[in-house]
């Protein structure tokens, strides 16, 4: 049964993560962000099998990006800029 009384537990926390080590400066908790990011994906090499029904086309890519971290949340000992490197395959199914 529900009740109409707000209850003492504590609010749901974002369900995302972004592991930046910022953390609020008064209680030191890690803070949630939301953050800008540039990214590039380049395709090689682009494989078509034409005799093929379906999985005709396949190509390897690499994608660089750069996260930047606000510099008025993040603390002295986070990281302000965040470089990941992502592979992976793309294949056209139809």
């Amino acid at each position: 049964m529900l009740s109409s009384h707000a209850s003492s537990a504590e609010e749901p926390k974002p369900s995302f993560n972004t592991d930046t080590g910022a953390k609020n400066n008064e209680t030191g908790e890690p803070v949630p962000q939301i953050l800008s990011a540039l990214l590039m994906q380049l395709e090689f090499p682009r494989m078509s099998f034409k005799q093929m029904k379906c999985f005709k086309t396949w190509a390897f890519y690499v994608e660089p990006q750069l996260w930047f971290i606000p510099s008025d949340i993040a603390t002295d000992e986070a990281r302000k800029i965040l470089f990941t490197l992502s592979f992976g395959l793309h294949v056209n199914v139809f």
